[in-house]
């Protein structure tokens, strides 16, 4: 059973609160100001979480293991005031924990152009949570390219490899 989306937000503001942020503002379409220590720098965010995932569409088709699956559809936003990261939150599947990748909303966008998952401002994408805390933009990868770039690595360091936004809390500090 998947997490509720309303466990992993409050997941997410537990986090925040435990590392010195306060929020200034929450909206209603979860896009969030907070700040740290009472600074006058405000970090702006937009929260996306996983819908429904079903194994047999957005999970391996070689027999990969993964301790979780995030299929993201949501609007890009495009017009002021854009935010300055995206976070896509997910179930890790193993643990029953909320996951988050944490990612700039310039690399976001620069990501999403070079594999052709940005049509206008629409966005589809599918995030696979490997065992060894790897992750990887697997968005309609077919049999081969799943075994050539999964099974074989050939994803890390490249577009398709998240594994350095994952719970990467240390992007805010900077």
């Amino acid at each position: 059973m998947q997490l509720a989306k309303k466990i992993i937000r409050n997941a997410l503001i537990q986090i925040l609160n435990e590392r010195g942020y306060t929020f200034t503002f929450e909206g209603n379409d979860d896009f969030y100001m907070i700040q740290k220590n009472r600074e006058s720098r405000h970090i702006s965010f937009q929260l996306v979480i996983s819908g429904k995932t079903v194994i047999k569409t957005h999970g391996s088709h070689n027999g990969n293991k993964m301790d979780g699956i995030g299929v993201f559809q949501f609007d890009l936003i495009k017009d002021y005031p854009i935010p300055d990261y995206y976070i896509f939150g997910l179930e890790n599947r193993v643990s029953g924990s909320a996951e988050y990748m944490i990612v700039s909303y310039s690399e976001l966008v620069d990501r999403l152009s070079k594999r052709s998952l940005l049509k206008e401002n629409k966005v589809g994408m599918w995030l696979w949570l490997m065992p060894d805390r790897s992750v990887f933009e697997t968005t309609l990868i077919g049999f081969e390219a799943e075994w050539w770039h999964i099974n074989g690595r050939m994803a890390e360091g490249g577009g398709m490899d998240y594994s350095q936004c994952l719970n990467n809390w240390y992007l805010f500090d900077n």
